[in-house]
């Protein structure tokens, strides 16, 4: 099995705080509101005709963290494929609008659903914006989620058509630093045959060890099913792709089951979702994760690299 796409024909741009302030105006700029510098500063910035800040009831807030900045939208169901059909219910996509979406504080989730729903929609084409941190606040102990792991399922839009015939079961886990959730997806699929893969080169040098180490948290989940450990940039959807891709055309065999679960960093969780909805739709491929209710409004400090993706569908 070949792969039928070059991803290599994406395009992406570094930028900073000064050059994203001349880019050419999008007609729409959505960002995920969270407390990081990351966030408000970009939103603050980032031309656009019209910003929208989507707030994830994940975060917990409350009226005195409300952005006064842009146009919130609030809507305190979980799922994310009603959220993000309820925002576009409210706020149609124009023929021709240029959209642009700061994935930087997105729910995982969330992100993974909304570019479903573009592709879905026949959106042509579409930027996305991250921006990387100077550092995580408490280093290797930063917590991002919080909360009970309240179920382990299918994202709505990423459902595979799996078979019956479970022993060849194969689960790519995107190793971040939150290891909770890590090993609750490990041992949701204990008897499948487990590829870690890691975002190398990491955002900053040190975040590699870091989240190595945290990912060694959940060694007992993973147990002795690690079939390979591979890599791909921390910062580059694209790059991310290709090895899933490649991946799957020397690894995987149909009629067996492929498991995906990205819980390493936004661009990589892009990056699954960009392969999944070019080459995995109507297989027996899925992607998983383990649903909380709470994560962290702050988990940084400090903007560096800004990063701008071209998606086209």
């Amino acid at each position: 099995m070949s792969s039928n796409f070059d991803y290599s024909i994406f395009t992406k741009e570094e930028l900073d705080l000064n050059s994203i302030a001349k880019i050419s105006p999008w007609d729409r700029y959505v960002s995920g509101f969270n407390l990081a510098d990351r966030v408000r500063q970009v939103f603050r910035i980032a031309p656009a005709t019209k910003k929208h800040w989507l707030l994830f009831p994940e975060y917990r807030f409350d009226e005195t963290d409300a952005p006064v900045d842009g146009t919130p939208f609030r809507y305190e169901l979980l799922r994310e494929d009603e959220y993000i059909l309820k925002y576009f219910d409210e706020n149609p996509i124009r023929d021709g609008e240029r959209l642009c979406f700061d994935i930087t504080g997105f729910m995982r989730p969330h992100l993974l659903f909304l570019i479903r729903y573009l592709a879905h929609q026949k959106i042509r084409s579409f930027d996305c914006i991250y921006s990387e941190p100077q550092v995580y606040e408490k280093a290797d102990a930063t917590k991002f989620s919080g909360g009970e792991v309240k179920e382990i399922r299918q994202i709505a839009g990423f459902e595979g058509n799996h078979t019956t015939e479970t022993e060849n079961d194969i689960l790519v886990v995107g190793c971040g630093y939150d290891h909770i959730l890590i090993q609750k997806i490990a041992e949701d699929k204990k008897r499948a045959r487990k590829i870690q893969l890691f975002p190398f080169p990491s955002l900053k040098p040190h975040m590699y060890q870091e989240s190595r180490l945290r990912t060694q948290y959940a060694a007992d989940a993973f147990g002795a099913n690690i079939e390979e450990t591979l890599f791909a940039p921390a910062h580059d959807p694209f790059a991310t792709a290709a090895v899933l891709a490649n991946l799957r055309n020397n690894r995987w065999k149909s009629p067996e089951n492929l498991y995906l679960s990205p819980l390493a960093t936004k661009p990589q969780v892009a990056g699954f979702a960009l392969f999944y909805v070019l080459e995995c739709i109507n297989s027996p491929t899925s992607i998983i994760f383990p649903i909380t209710t709470e994560y962290s409004k702050k988990t940084s400090d400090g903007v560096s690299q800004i990063w701008r993706y071209q998606f086209e569908f």
